[in-house]
């Protein structure tokens, strides 16, 4: 087993750089986080709704105006995920 420590500043520091794992995450690439098929960033309030269906509840952050640029949608006990479940969508983009 090798060393690892990581810096929480954004970027990744590892030491002692060897072995299979490593060499594994040194090739992967970001992308944007999936879950059920829905792409952060790229998926629509459409999608949303058909992949994971109506919100147990719909909230918005706390002093928002009304009518303003976020929707939570709540939903509980999602697959693996215990508790609420929270996904936010911008209006404007849904």
């Amino acid at each position: 087993m090798t060393a690892e420590s990581f810096s929480v500043s954004g970027h990744h520091e590892m030491k002692n750089q060897t072995g299979p794992l490593l060499q594994q995450v040194a090739k992967r690439r970001w992308q944007a986080a999936s879950f059920r098929g829905l792409i952060v960033g790229k998926s629509t309030r459409r999608q949303l709704l058909k992949a994971l269906g109506k919100p147990r509840r719909k909230d918005v952050p706390e002093g928002q105006p009304a009518g303003g640029e976020e929707v939570w949608y709540v939903y509980n006990n999602v697959g693996e995920f215990s508790g609420d479940f929270v996904v936010i969508i911008e209006r404007r983009t849904g």
